[in-house]
């Protein structure tokens, strides 16, 4: 319920209690506490994470770095070997493996680098890396290869389609226009009797990932306005006076509206067919299919000659008859999953629950689960939790709102006593609650 309905931790025993109360055979049985659900969920992850793997030269790892609350972040790298990659379908997080995964108090190259070289230790070789082009990232993958010069580092397609959208938009003077009279317009309608039309939220740290929606909005509009008094049910006036201003638009959307299609042309193909020596042909053969049905304007046969290098430069890197992970959207559906999971928890920063989350990635058999159950102990997890994660930042917040300051010149309490009592305070709290 937890991994595949995304239910709460507190949900699940009510869920059950209201199943087995219905079923008067299952009375009786003995309902476990969410408490106790988190923990099976953590040593699941804990096992996961620690079962052993086949040394092999084929492994292709993904790696990314999330942040909350604080200066922490946490890096996690999944993999899979290259002969175990699903065939002309995108990769799900049970075709992975967790491989690694740390809090940093400290993320740089180094950090990075250390964790690669952890999960090298752990598989005896790492053949590909795809991420995103974060500046840590890079670094560490950079020193990596110092010391592996024949490993392969495959950006991750989204954010390079992203990189290649934004360097476009931000050079047309129509986008910034229009994205400030979406930003009013929501603004104006969105507790009007055309709330239902409002503008959807722009993203403001990533929001070349999500134009899709916001152009889909913008072209869904303008139909509607010009549509006029033949749409039944819709104050066309007020339509047109919130609206309006999308007819000066109108060139520019439909453009924006090409430059996405080629985006989602060279998303889906390297989501189901990977990088490999031909992709770049590819998605030239696919952008000569769309052109019979259309006429692409300059900037959109630009984007695409871009696109195509970039997939040309990537398909070099690739052995014949070699397949390649050209996307990390799975970890990031690992980090979705893990926020959802966390709630109102994301909040307060990192905890154990960092463990129960990798429970969602790779099987979830019953071999798999009692394995865990039987050989993962309690005291594991804990110590697992205090050297990855150490105190949470609910535990020094605990700590240091519940107790009076003490003068600064007061030298009662040492360092190492203070972090004493925030261990104390830390308590049952570790795993999130």
């Amino acid at each position: 319920m937890t991994v595949n309905a995304c239910i709460s931790f507190r949900a699940c025993p009510k869920v059950l209690n209201a199943f087995f109360s219905s079923i008067e055979p299952l009375n009786g049985i003995k309902i476990p506490s969410h408490t106790t659900v988190q923990r099976w969920m953590a040593s699941v992850g804990y096992y996961k994470l620690h079962i052993p793997l086949e040394n092999a030269d084929d492994w292709i790892v993904l790696i990314d770095e999330s942040i909350q609350v604080g200066s922490q972040k946490y890096l996690v790298i999944l993999g899979c070997r290259a002969k175990d990659l699903p065939k002309k379908c995108s990769i799900e997080l049970a075709d992975l493996v967790p491989l690694h995964a740390v809090v940093l108090t400290k993320s740089n190259g180094e950090a990075v680098k250390k964790a690669l070289d952890a999960v090298t230790f752990r598989v005896g070789h790492i053949m590909a890396i795809c991420s995103d082009e974060g500046p840590n990232l890079k670094l560490g993958y950079k020193l990596y290869q110092k010391e592996h010069p024949d490993i392969q580092y495959i950006p991750d397609i989204v954010h390079k389609l992203a990189s290649i959208v934004k360097k476009q938009l931000n050079s047309d003077p129509d986008w910034e226009r229009f994205i400030k009279l979406i930003n009013s317009t929501k603004l104006k309608m969105y507790n009007s009797s055309l709330g239902h039309l409002t503008p959807p939220a722009l993203r403001g740290k990533s929001r070349f990932l999500n134009l899709d929606i916001v152009i889909g909005w913008a072209l869904k509009m303008l139909i509607l306005l010009d549509q006029g008094s033949t749409s039944s049910g819709y104050d066309h006036e007020a339509i047109e006076k919130n609206l309006g201003w999308l007819h000066q638009f109108k060139e520019s959307i439909e453009s924006y509206a090409n430059l996405l299609k080629l985006v989602s042309v060279a998303r889906h193909l390297v989501r189901q067919y990977g990088i490999h020596q031909y992709i770049a042909d590819d998605f030239a053969m696919m952008f000569e299919e769309e052109s019979l049905q259309k006429d692409w304007d300059i900037v959109s046969t630009r984007i695409a000659n871009q696109i195509y290098k970039f997939l040309d430069q990537q398909g070099r890197k690739v052995k014949k008859g070699q397949v390649l992970l050209g996307s990390s959207e799975a970890i990031e559906t690992f980090f979705g999953k893990y926020k959802s999971m966390e709630g109102n928890q994301a909040k307060a920063g990192f905890s154990g629950l960092m463990l129960a989350g990798l429970a969602h990635i790779g099987s979830l058999d019953q071999s798999t689960v009692r394995a865990a159950m039987e050989t993962v102990k309690n005291t594991q997890v804990n110590d697992w939790i205090k050297k990855y994660v150490g105190i949470t930042v609910h535990a020094k917040r605990c700590f240091f709102l519940k107790k009076p300051q003490k003068r600064a010149d007061s030298k009662s309490i040492k360092e190492d006593e203070m972090g004493q009592e925030l261990a104390a305070c830390l308590g049952g709290e570790a795993m999130g609650f």
